[in-house]
């Protein structure tokens, strides 16, 4: 018999995931969401940080089998699955669901804030890096990053 403790654990954890990732697993997973293949096409969806909100996407994927479809009791099928379900419907509140262009931005945004935050990661790494080895190489990457940074952050959402 297994204790409840066992049956949480195995449960996936958003807690500390951010909000932009949780709002964009929100926006896919909706009732009759218009934004799912967007959303699971999108290449954000491989570099999100948080390893819970992956493994969302993956189960989803997984859930909605060769069609890629999400279908109406989804959302209930993937909340069973997640250890704090209230961080997820808590923002479905939140979302303007009557409001196809204010969805369209809000989506856009989070999806630039994924990239951002990736690029973050990836210049603190490098900037590490190089306190420890000083290199060519590595400057040149670390100003590509950068400049590609400061694309991102001046992109219009």
């Amino acid at each position: 018999r297994e204790s409840n403790s066992d049956f949480e654990s195995e449960k996936i954890d958003l807690k500390g995931a951010p909000k932009w990732e949780l709002i964009l697993l929100a926006l896919a997973l909706y009732p009759k969401s218009t934004y799912w293949d967007q959303i699971l096409h999108a290449e954000e969806i491989k570099i999100m940080s948080h390893p819970g909100v992956r493994a969302v996407f993956e189960k989803a994927m997984s859930l909605t089998g060769q069609s890629g479809l999400p279908f109406d009791n989804l959302f209930v099928l993937i909340t069973n699955e997640i250890l704090n379900p209230d961080l997820l419907t808590a923002l479905m509140t939140e979302l303007p669901s009557n409001d196809p262009e204010r969805e369209e931005r809000l989506l856009t945004d989070c999806l630039r804030k994924v990239r951002i935050y990736d690029l973050d990661i990836k210049i603190n790494n490098l900037a590490q890096e190089l306190k420890q080895e000083l290199s060519q190489e590595k400057w040149e990457q670390l100003a590509l990053l950068k400049k590609d940074r400061i694309r991102w952050v001046n992109s219009n959402p």
